[in-house]
């Protein structure tokens, strides 16, 4: 049985060390580049990581998820880090290759979150430790001063948009502890006009494995799935 707690702490202990079965199967290298700098600003760091990880794109798979939610998307605030005070680690400040702080940023369990707002919300399952509002919702990956980070596999929300969205808790890279301070946005499934929701999108791309067709099922069946989870 998945248990939800053990990826409570998606960044620190996948992204981190690449161990997490449940989570990474695998874990491709992350890439670091840095741009030409400016007159007028230094040269930003850009980590992309990619990573393969447990979905919850199907009712069994969602019985498993700590918290789910019916939302419509608002806007998005500021990027900030994953420490106390949300400042940046002292780590940028440190003179060192960019290869090396990539590594050193991965290790330490720090990633940039985008807080998210949402103009409605409903919560159609919740099975968290504690049903204490977090401080914030968040994205996975964004921008913070002259970092950024993306992970490829973490969805950004498109604001007025309505998705069924899992959630789970964040990470401290101050403490490596999870927190329940940040629910982060871990699946994200659009749900259409006629109350469908879009479980896989259509994979037409050519060159890229076989071409997968669009799944969706009634919001409705998909509830009443979830009302049955043990």
């Amino acid at each position: 049985m998945f248990v939800p707690n053990r990826f409570a702490s998606l960044l620190g202990l996948a992204l981190r060390v690449c161990a997490m079965p449940l989570f990474l199967a695998g874990c491709a290298s992350p890439t670091a580049t840095q741009t030409a700098p400016t007159p007028t600003t230094q040269a930003t760091l850009v980590i992309n990581l990619e990573a393969d990880r447990y979905e919850f794109n199907t009712p069994a798979n969602m019985c498993q998820a700590p918290m789910i939610a019916d939302v419509a998307a608002g806007p998005s605030g500021p990027s900030h880090w994953n420490t106390d005070n949300e400042a940046p680690p002292s780590l940028l400040s440190q003179a060192m290759p960019s290869r090396q702080l990539k590594d050193a940023l991965i290790k330490g369990g720090y990633m940039i979150y985008t807080p998210i707002q949402f103009t409605s919300m409903t919560i159609v399952f919740d099975h968290r430790s504690s049903k204490q509002p977090p401080e914030s919702f968040v994205m996975v990956g964004g921008q913070q001063g002259t970092t950024k980070i993306t992970i490829a596999e973490f969805p950004h929300l498109t604001a007025s948009t309505r998705y069924l969205v899992v959630f789970v808790s964040g990470f401290n890279a101050t403490t490596h502890q999870p927190t329940l301070r940040w629910q982060e946005v871990y699946d994200a499934f659009p749900i259409d006009a006629q109350n469908m929701v879009v479980l896989q999108a259509a994979s037409t791309e050519p060159g890229i494995g076989t071409p997968q067709p669009e799944v969706k099922m009634p919001l409705s069946t998909l509830l009443q799935q979830l009302a049955g989870c043990p």
